[in-house]
This record gives structure tokens, sequence and C-alpha cells, in this order.
């Protein structure tokens, strides 16, 4: 199911449930047009989109759920039903951001835009024991950029070819090289040790990072989120910790922490309470990917990557605590596209979690889409918790085989 149908005079693609961006990316770029994909393409259409979707686009158009139009979303009960925001609106609103939670999507529809020019992109490698307070100090200034039309996701890594910590930045501007290259001037001025960058079209762009994310192999993620300016020292305590993974798990070093740093301006103009996602604010997001080799060390990784989503909490309160805790902070959850231990779903759908609850009784009243967050009470998430390792154990009261 990866047929692909672009409608140009309006402007629209549809997508069938098993594609993957690079379908849409291609098919749309035949037509110079472009939409908010995430940051790899070799991943599925629906994951990202069911579940919120930041891409590099997002500083100028949003999040992916902006730009959807319509679902034709197989339920439980094998009804299928077409949700829009004029047709099964409430269930329109689940969708966007718990999608998983609700049914199987067969087809999307999406909003696309112009995509004319070719855009100037790529990849700069900087040793973190030289560079990391400049490269921070220039991201964190980057913000500050007047328009949406560039991004940047910084990582922290080991690449194969070096002894140290690299800090790799992934560098984004929709528009030509010369004025690429003033956005970016605070950057290429320290020298990179790799620099990729070029004008390419946009459909290339999201294929720079999947060597980072191969298919295969043993890997997860984990979400955490930041609040810029992101501090220095904050993230010379991650780069220990992520040294200390390499030491204990061999075939561990392809792990990285990605910070994204995209703006937020036309994400945070959607009410909070418009869709069933809830984490739209001014911070940032940060993945925890770590990679690994053997099925013994699967323990011990879980637990590093829950460390890091803790230390990156204590981080965000001390941000909270230094600011005066305003309102949006406190709504800050995680990034649930990003939370492969599930977390608690109120984390992730905060002040929505009533709603969806509401809903998820209407649409899925038996539970059967319930392998993701627990929006309501099963037989496992009511007998079973999570431990620290991410295994499940017995709360204590007894149950039937």
């Amino acid at each position: 199911m990866r047929k692909v149908e672009v409608d140009v005079a309006a402007k629209t693609v549809k997508a069938q449930g098993g594609c993957i961006w690079e379908d849409v990316d291609e098919a749309a770029a035949e037509h110079d047009l472009a939409m908010v994909g995430g940051t790899v393409n070799h991943t599925g259409v629906g994951g990202l989109t069911l579940g919120g979707g930041y891409g590099w686009l997002s500083g100028r158009y949003g999040l992916t759920i902006d730009s959807l139009l319509s679902v034709q979303i197989v339920l439980a009960d094998g009804s299928i039903r077409m949700a829009s925001a004029d047709e099964n609106a409430d269930l329109f609103w689940a969708v966007r951001g718990a999608g998983h939670c609700f049914g199987v999507v067969a087809e999307f529809t999406f909003q696309t835009y112009e995509q004319k020019n070719a855009i100037w992109a790529g990849q700069l490698l900087f040793p973190a024991s030289e560079k990391l307070d400049q490269v921070i100090t220039f991201a964190n200034q980057f913000l500050e950029t007047p328009d949406g039309d560039s991004g940047m996701v910084l990582g922290i890594t080991q690449p194969p070819f070096m002894q140290e910590i690299a800090i790799a930045t992934t560098v984004f501007h929709n528009g030509s090289q010369a004025e690429a290259e003033v956005v970016f001037k605070g950057l290429l001025d320290l020298k990179p040790l790799r620099n990729t960058t070029q004008e390419r079209p946009y459909s290339k762009m999201n294929s720079m990072m999947n060597p980072f994310v191969p298919y295969g192999g043993r890997k997860l993620s984990k979400g955490a989120c930041f609040v810029p300016p992101l501090s220095t020292e904050f993230v010379r305590t991650l780069i220990k910790e992520l040294q200390d993974l390499h030491s204990k798990v061999p075939g561990s070093l392809r792990s990285i922490l990605l910070f994204e740093f995209f703006k937020p301006d036309v994400w945070c103009r959607v009410p909070e309470d418009a869709t069933a996602f809830a984490n739209r604010g001014k911070h940032m997001n940060l993945m925890i990917g770590p990679f690994w080799s053997e099925a013994k060390d699967d323990d011990t990784v879980r637990v590093w990557a829950r460390e890091i989503a803790r230390l990156s909490r204590e981080e965000l309160e001390r941000v909270k605590d230094e600011a005066g805790s305003p309102a949006w902070m406190e709504r800050i959850g995680e990034y649930g596209n990003y939370d492969g231990l599930l977390s608690d779903a109120r984390g992730i759908y905060g002040n929505n979690f009533d709603r969806l609850r509401q809903l998820k009784t209407k649409f899925d009243p038996g539970n059967i889409f319930n392998k993701s967050h627990a929006i309501v009470p099963s037989l496992t998430n009511d007998f079973l918790k999570a431990d620290e390792t991410g295994h499940l154990k017995v709360t204590g009261r007894s149950v039937d085989h």
C-alpha cells in the first residue's frame, strides 16, 4: 500500500498507509511541491504523522499534523471511516497525535506547498573537545533567525573514523547557498572537519540522516525536551554519560543524542487543545538514540536511556525554576514519537488526556489498539508495571491465567 496521488490543482497529496516518506517526497517533487515530513525518509508516513511530526519545513509550516487534511481509517470493529475537520471531527482530533491508539490509517491526505527552488543542506562535523562551546553558542543564537526557513539538528556521537566524540550538525536552509552562508556563517567560520553542504533538491533532504538510523540491528529511541538556550555544561554531562555507555556496552559507538533546533513560532500558533498532540511550545526535542549489538546488553541500554531522560528532566526543572515556572513551561511533556520505552500516557498527552480517554471508549471500547501509550487501562497496564529496565513486573494484584 504505497500508492501516492498528487492533485496539482489543489496542491494535495494522497498517500496510502504503507508509504515511506521517500515515496511522498519524490512524488510531490515531480510537481514542484513539498510537505512537512520528518528528518529521515526511510521511515513510515503513518508513524510520524499519527504522533505529530516535526521536520525540516516545520519552521515554516508547522507540524505534519497541521498539514493533514483527512484520513481513511479502519476502526477496531472493522468499519472504515473518513475523518476530517468536517467529517467525524472528534476522531480526526484524536488521530492527530494519538492515531495509533484508534485504528489503522489506510490513506492520508496532506496539504502540500510550492517548492520550486533548490535547498541548501549538508553536514558539518566538529570535534567536541575543541568546538563544543562555539557550536552550542551558535545553535542558541540560530533560533533568533527572523524566519522559519532554516533548521539544524545537532548530533553528539562518535563517528567510526574518529577516536573521540564529535558534533555532527545537519543544517538546512530553504533557499540559495548565498543566503544560507549568511545564516550559517558563524558555524562555517568554525572550520568543520567535514563539510558536505551544497544546493540540492528538497526531495533529497530527508535522505541525509538515513545513515544514522539504518534498518535492522538493536536500537531504541527515547524522547526528552530542552528549553533554549541549551546549556553547554549539560551537554558535557551527557557526553560523559555517552562515553560511559561506550565503555560498558561493546558495539554502542553508533549511539547518538540529537538536539533539534527548529523555529517554533508556527506550531505554537495552533492551540494545544486543537489536536490530540499536546506538546506544542517554545521548547525543542532531544532524541536519545542508543545502538548496541548483543541481547545481553538490552537491560543496560534501557537503563542508560532512562537515565539520560532523567537528567534531561532535571535540567528542564532547573531552567523552569530560573524562569519562574511560566505556564507554557509547566505544560512541556514528551514527544510521543520518540518514546520507545512507553512513558505514562499523561506525560505524552497532558491536558488532552481525559478527552482522549473518552474518545477511546467510543471508537475502541475493547482497547484493541493497545500496543503503545496506555490511554485506557488494560490487563497489561492495570496489573503489571514496567521497572527501570523496561521489564514488566506484577504490582501485587493476582490475575488468572
